[in-house]
C-alpha cells in the first residue's frame, strides 16, 4: 500500500474488498475477523485496539472507522483479515484464508490527503 496522508483530529474509513472468484462463496458459518494494529510510532496517532473484531454476518467488503488523534507524526498499520471461503457448489470445499497489508501513513495539521482508502485482496484457489 502506498504510504497515505491524513488530516489530524478526524476518522480515516478503511474500506476492505475481498474479491472472490464466481465459484466461491464466504462461509457463513464461520467467523470472520479483523484486526488492526499500530506500530512504528502510530500508535500516538491512531485509537485501535489491536484485538480481533467479528464481521458478522461474513461479507466480502465492509467498512473500519479509525479515529486520529490531534496529533502529528508517522507509523505504520497493520489491517489483518482472517475469512473462511467456500466453493458455492457446497461440495465441501472450504478454505481458511487471511491477509495482512501493511499501510505507512503520516498525521498532519495541513493535510490534503483522503480520509478512505480501499484495501483489495483477491482470493486464489489453491
Amino acid at each position: 500500500v502506498d504510504p497515505q496522508r491524513w488530516p489530524a483530529s478526524g476518522t480515516v474509513r478503511l474500506r476492505v474488498q475481498l474479491e472472490l472468484p464466481d465459484e466461491i462463496k464466504l462461509n457463513e458459518q464461520a467467523p470472520m475477523a479483523y484486526a488492526v494494529r499500530a506500530v512504528n510510532g502510530g500508535k500516538k496517532l491512531v485509537s485501535v485496539s489491536g484485538k480481533a473484531m467479528r464481521v458478522n454476518p461474513p461479507q466480502p467488503t465492509f467498512d473500519i472507522d479509525l479515529r486520529i488523534q490531534d496529533a502529528t507524526g508517522a507509523g505504520t498499520l497493520q489491517v489483518r483479515v482472517d475469512y473462511y471461503p467456500c466453493r458455492k457448489d457446497d461440495s465441501g470445499a472450504c478454505y481458511v484464508a487471511s491477509v495482512v497489508w501493511e499501510i505507512p501513513f503520516e498525521v498532519a495539521r495541513q493535510s490534503d490527503g483522503k480520509a478512505e482508502l480501499t484495501l483489495q485482496h483477491a482470493f486464489q484457489l489453491p
